[in-house]
């Protein structure tokens, strides 16, 4: 007899959906960034099949080169890092609106990442541990371009959302214990701390880290402190 469906990823998915929202409603200075933040974090959905089912095997609803699990967890992703990272700044800044995008900035990097990955895994590295190198990269990247001056959004947002998906995963596995069984057995998926396996905090902290440094970059936006209007 077919074992029921587990349900965890959508869960999962839904928790970080919700808290995105909820963030999207608390900051409302934040909403519009927030919202172009998630829409180009989830095209990064369709690079599952470089981890499916290497690195594991989530049960979807369903597939069509990726899941709409994977759709929902990669956009409120993209919401939650940036709002955690931006939101945290001093408040004595302007927020600017008015952004400058620079497409290939994005389309190059995005594109660059297939080849590097699988290169990576040709040389014998894991999928998890090619995807964080290849985001360590990009972070080095960005903070030497923007001279350090993000270095506190990407300590705040590593640091916020590497705390807040253990916490999710950690209740999604505590619901759903079949998810326990569907992360590969070597390398960082065979690994866990605190209930959950190593690899996806790592990349939570990494992404986390290295996220908005990547959206200030690709939209040329940055805070500004505000003008001294005392008299």
């Amino acid at each position: 007899m077919d074992q029921a469906f587990c349900y965890g990823y959508l869960f999962l998915s839904a928790a970080l959906f919700a808290l995105a929202l909820l963030l999207l409603v608390i900051l409302p200075k934040l909403r519009r960034l927030m919202l172009v933040s998630g829409l180009l974090s989830a095209p990064f959905a369709f690079y599952s099949p470089l981890f499916v089912p290497e690195y594991w095997r989530p049960e979807r609803l369903m597939v069509l080169v990726t899941g709409c699990e994977d759709l929902v967890f990669s956009f409120a992703n993209g919401v939650i890092v940036f709002g955690l990272g931006a939101g945290a700044l001093p408040p004595a800044k302007v927020w600017i609106e008015k952004l400058r995008p620079r497409p290939l900035r994005f389309v190059i990097p995005c594109l660059l990442v297939f080849p590097a990955m699988i290169g990576l895994k040709a040389v014998g590295l894991g999928t998890m541990a090619a995807t964080l190198i290849c985001i360590s990269l990009v972070c080095l990247f960005c903070l030497i371009n923007q001279r350090l001056k993000t270095i506190n959004l990407s300590l705040v947002a590593g640091a916020g959302f590497g705390l807040l998906y253990l916490l999710v995963l950690r209740l999604s596995l505590s619901i759903f214990p079949e998810m326990n069984t569907w992360w590969a057995s070597n390398g960082l998926a065979g690994i866990w701390g605190w209930g959950v396996p190593l690899g996806e905090i790592l990349w939570a902290v990494m992404f986390g880290a290295t996220w908005p440094l990547f959206m200030v970059w690709t939209l040329d936006w940055g805070p500004v402190p505000t003008k001294d209007t005392s008299v």
